[in-house]
């Protein structure tokens, strides 16, 4: 699976390609943080999330020790 990340404003997103669903691609992209840092090791987490359940990461509702 693909990710990255990149920056919008004074924001930094993290991004990554789903499967296909009814032949649409389907991307993911979320607030990953103020540094790159921190966006890369969002991004690290959420493709281990969505690994490991096969679901989109809602960020919303995580708390910092998720």
């Amino acid at each position: 699976m693909n990710g990255g990340v990149r920056k919008r404003g004074e924001t930094w997103y993290y991004y990554f390609d789903a499967p296909k669903e009814n032949g649409k691609r389907k991307k993911v992209e979320r607030k990953g943080g103020k540094t790159r840092a921190q966006a890369k090791k969002a991004l690290v987490a959420a493709l281990y999330e969505y690994e490991r359940t096969n679901n989109s990461v809602d960020s919303k509702n995580l708390s910092l020790s998720q």
